[in-house]
């Protein structure tokens, strides 16, 4: 910042506004006093962050360009490059682990990537170091940091917030799950289902995430934003760690970053709300020195962030319509269904809990997905494709594409399913009764104002 700027001038701010030209600033400050020099270690401190915070970001916001030849495709096709590289040469692996996308943000190239990162930024700020020995303070560039983490967090926690806001990230949970014994969920799977059965709780939380990241869009309201999502990062960072969600390095570092952003008003915070000592307002020097580049970068950011939650609503609803909601498109076989009866090669077959092998249950459920319960509890996991003209189900093992098979269903009535097919060299046909979800606790309990006792079974 230059020793004869002056603060940033809005009618949204009285004290400025009001303040006749060459008047003091508020609390004896002047606001053409040359900027403060910096210690060696904040300046060190500093560079480290500004290089860690960008190779972490980038290349955001190049990801909202469409089509193929978007240059963060090819950022990414480097970055893992580098990540398998570091696998083997930096973290003593026999070879890199292949890269598939599961879904899950700790796996071995994240890793490697964040080692990457480490290691870039520190050797970004030893030559830094090197290169600009005489500055004193980055007052400017920290501006610039600021804005480029705010608009980075701000477009994640839109991401993360209506996906919440619009119940897709956690649905409810599907039918297999109602009637999975509750020991075999896995830490995870308890959070999404806790969460998933209350879409207004799980709303409620996206709302903070969507109106932190909506606050860091201002300057005035970047430290409320901060603090926000402080709080509301911290209770997803310990939900992560404590179900075992991977997701653990990603949430930390939207931590730090909230906290990043709220670091510079650490002190006035603590004077205000802790030790109950007067603050004086923060100033503020514009980022922009004229009239027409502030208009421009309004509309700008406007279009950016009108952009971003146009994208993620109509996104949002458009999953929620298609596969998430009460009323998206099911399986003509959708349901739960108990076995009635079953015949292997023109043999009945007695139902005998003791036959570890035998069908007990079988599951149509949500995303085209189908879950096949034995008697000793064991069970194999497909993916459906029907094809209504013949009718017939194709089955795909989901662990493994390799494994499926084929079966032809008819629905006597409303209330039974029978399934026909090959298994190995036997012909099976198997006649099911649907078993009604409404007479689980979990589904039929709703809200009641007045309780005698506690319904906790």
């Amino acid at each position: 910042m230059s020793a004869t700027q002056v603060p940033e001038r809005t009618t949204l701010d009285p004290i400025e506004f009001i303040r006749p030209k060459g008047a003091p600033a508020p609390n004896g400050e002047s606001s053409t006093s040359p900027a403060m020099e910096w210690s060696a270690a904040k300046r060190i401190g500093f560079r480290f962050l500004f290089a860690y915070f960008v190779l972490y970001l980038i290349p955001f916001p190049l990801g909202i360009i469409p089509g193929s030849w978007n240059p963060a495709r090819w950022w990414g096709k480097g970055e893992e490059w580098l990540a398998l590289w570091t696998e083997t040469h930096i973290l003593g692996l026999d070879k890199p682990v292949p890269v598939v996308p599961t879904g899950s943000g700790d796996t071995m190239m994240n890793y490697a990537s964040l080692v990457n990162c480490l290691l870039l930024a520190l050797g970004i700020t030893v030559i830094w170091t090197l290169l600009d020995r005489k500055r004193r303070e980055y007052g400017r560039l920290s501006q610039w940091l600021q804005v480029y983490v705010r608009f980075g967090l701000m477009s994640i926690m839109f991401g993360y917030g209506f996906a919440k806001i619009i119940p897709t990230q956690m649905p409810a949970p599907m039918l297999d799950r109602l009637v999975e014994p509750y020991g075999e969920f896995s830490p995870m799977g308890v959070l999404w289902a806790f969460m998933g059965h209350s879409a207004i709780y799980q709303s409620f939380t996206g709302f903070g995430e969507a109106i932190g990241g909506f606050l860091l869009v201002f300057r005035r309201t970047t430290t409320l934003g901060a603090l926000l999502l402080c709080g509301v990062l911290a209770n997803v960072v310990l939900l992560n760690y404590t179900f075992d969600v991977p997701v653990k390095l990603y949430s930390t570092h939207l931590l730090l970053m909230a906290i990043f952003l709220a670091a510079p008003d650490a002190k006035r915070l603590l004077n205000a709300l802790v030790l109950n000592r007067p603050v004086a307002p923060r100033v503020m020097p514009p980022l922009f020195s004229t009239w027409r580049a502030r208009v421009i970068a309004t509309v700008i950011v406007t279009c950016f962030v009108g952009y971003n939650m146009y994208t993620n609503l109509s996104g949002g609803l458009g999953y929620y319509r298609t596969l998430t909601g009460p009323n998206a498109p099911k399986l003509p076989v959708h349901g739960i269904w108990d076995v009635e009866s079953l015949t292997k090669s023109g043999v009945d077959q007695p139902l005998l809990l003791s036959d570890s092998l035998l069908l007990k249950r079988v599951v149509f459920g949500e995303f085209n997905r189908a879950v096949f319960r034995s008697m000793s509890d064991s069970v194999e996991r497909y993916t459906v494709k029907v094809d209504s003209t013949k009718p017939e189900l194709t089955l795909t093992n989901r662990f493994n594409p390799k494994q499926g098979r084929t079966m032809t269903y008819t629905k006597p009535d409303a209330e039974h399913l029978v399934l026909a097919g090959k298994v190995g060299a036997d012909s099976l046909v198997v006649r099911l009764r649907r078993f009604d979800p409404n007479r689980l606790n979990l589904v039929s309990r709703k809200f009641n104002w007045v309780q005698e006792l506690p319904f906790n079974r």
